[in-house]
């Protein structure tokens, strides 16, 4: 296996669990809390950062995971 199927394939890889994280982190709508605690608030909260965190990595993994079978493309 030469350099160019080694980028190619890491590549993919990167791209698939992307999508994957894509999918499972997709942003969801702010949630309010009409009739609650204020304890209750802290952890969707929590969650919704997580939740940003996620997706904004999950982008950035496919971005890198494109650039990456572009670069192996251009070696061959």
């Amino acid at each position: 296996m030469n350099t160019p199927d080694l980028l190619n394939v890491l590549g993919l890889v990167l791209n698939s669990v992307a999508a994957i994280l894509l999918v499972v982190s997709a942003p969801v709508p702010q949630r309010v809390i009409y009739m609650g605690d204020v304890e209750d608030v802290a952890p969707n909260q929590r969650k919704d950062r997580m939740t940003k965190r996620a997706y904004w990595f999950a982008l950035r993994m496919l971005v890198l995971g494109f650039l990456l079978q572009l670069v192996a493309q251009l070696l061959r």
